[in-house]
C-alpha cells in the first residue's frame, strides 16, 4: 500500500461525503483511506458506512477527544508508506494522488499548495520561491521554515509513515491551538530532505464555521 489517507470526522454530515468522494475520483488506485469518527452526534456515520470498502474503513471512537487524538488513532491505524492528512470539510484535486506517488521518491516530506475556497472564490497560497531543503539547511532560514506552507499545516504534506512510526511522533492532545505546526515541526527534525512542489492538489474550505 502506497498511501494512507487519515480523515478525522466529528459532526460532518454536510461535507464528508464530497470529501470522500474526491478521493473515489482519484486517477491513483494504491490507497487506503482511514476515516476516524471522534464520536459524532450527527449523521457522520451512516454517510461513512456507504462508503466502506476493503480500502476505505471506519474506526468509531465512543469519546469526542478532538482532531489530535484522532489522528493519532489514524496514525496507528495506517499501513501505507506515505502518510496524508486530509480535514473531513475538505477535498482533493483528482490528480493529487498520483502527483504525489510521482514526486515523494527520494523525499521525506513532500510539500504542495492550497487553494482556497470562499464565498468569493478560490484563492490560491502562494508557495515558497526554495524548492528543496536538505537536512543541513532546514534549521538554517527559520523564517522560511515557518512559512505557512512548510510548517503551519499538514493537510498540504505528504509524510513518510516510518519515519513517523520509527520515532513515535504523536500529535499533542494537549495543545489546542498550532498542534499542526508542533506535529510538523517535530516531525522536520528527524528528516534529511523535503521538497516543495508547484502542483496545487488540497482544497480548503473556508466558508465552513469550524474551518
Amino acid at each position: 500500500m502506497e498511501l494512507s489517507i487519515i480523515i478525522p470526522v466529528y459532526n460532518s454530515k454536510d461535507y464528508i461525503e464530497r470529501t470522500i468522494n474526491s478521493i473515489l475520483n482519484q486517477s491513483y488506485s494504491d490507497y487506503e483511506v482511514i476515516l476516524i469518527d471522534d464520536a459524532s452526534s450527527d449523521d457522520s456515520v451512516s454517510l461513512c458506512n456507504k462508503y466502506l470498502s476493503s480500502n476505505i474503513k471506519l474506526v468509531e471512537l465512543k469519546e469526542n477527544k478532538g482532531v489530535s487524538n484522532a489522528r493519532n488513532v489514524g496514525i496507528e491505524n495506517a499501513s501505507g508508506d506515505y502518510i496524508m492528512f486530509l480535514d473531513s470539510d475538505d477535498w482533493l484535486d483528482t490528480n493529487a494522488l498520483l502527483e504525489v506517488t510521482n514526486n515523494i521518491k527520494d523525499n521525506d516530506l513532500l510539500v504542495f499548495g492550497t487553494t482556497y475556497y470562499r464565498n468569493n472564490g478560490l484563492f490560491k497560497q502562494e508557495l515558497p520561491l526554495i524548492k528543496e531543503l536538505e537536512k543541513k539547511d532546514l534549521f538554517k532560514d527559520i523564517f522560511l521554515l515557518l512559512d505557512i506552507s512548510i510548517a503551519h499545516w499538514i493537510t498540504n504534506k505528504a509524510f513518510k509513515t516510518s519515519i513517523i512510526k520509527n520515532n513515535n511522533l504523536k500529535f499533542n492532545v494537549d495543545i489546542k491551538m498550532g498542534e499542526d505546526l508542533d506535529f510538523s515541526l517535530r516531525y522536520i527534525e528527524k528528516i534529511n530532505k523535503l521538497t516543495i512542489i508547484d502542483k496545487y492538489l488540497y482544497f480548503y474550505d473556508m466558508t465552513n464555521d469550524n474551518s
